[in-house]
């Protein structure tokens, strides 16, 4: 299944060894001066390939106590910021990712329904019923 809570920073390193990055570290800087106020809750949604895993991925770096990452923000936005070290893996962080847990497969002419309790097989009708009644 994996580890969800403090998952750490493997996920945003990969990232930046990666040949193509865009720094958005400045997210962080928006992210932070929410900490504590009624607009805390923040929801990423953007279309599909824009960038949401590697955002989140970055956050949960950034934020998680489950790992030192001062080094992998150095040279980036974020590092210019006042608020940089304030939050700087100072938190518990728990990251889920949807798509992990719910999973439609097509395989052999039958519809497979997967989650993390188990597996369902049926038509597209009988999908949407359990799709319905979860």
């Amino acid at each position: 299944m994996g580890i969800y809570v403090n998952p750490g920073n493997v996920l945003f390193r990969r990232a930046l060894n990666s040949e193509v990055y865009i720094d958005k570290t400045a997210l962080i800087d928006i992210t932070n001066s929410r900490i504590d106020t009624s607009d805390c809750f923040t929801c990423v949604s953007r279309p599909r390939r824009f960038g949401k895993s590697m955002a989140a991925d970055m956050l949960v770096a950034y934020y998680s106590k489950g790992c030192d990452s001062d080094s992998l923000f150095a040279g980036k936005e974020i590092e210019k910021r006042r608020s940089f070290k304030s939050y700087l893996n100072q938190f518990n962080v728990i990251r889920l990712d949807v798509q992990r847990f719910f999973v439609l497969k097509i395989a052999s002419g039958h519809f497979y329904f997967q989650n993390a309790g188990g597996r369902y097989k049926g038509t597209s009708v009988r999908i949407r019923k359990l799709l319905r009644n979860q």
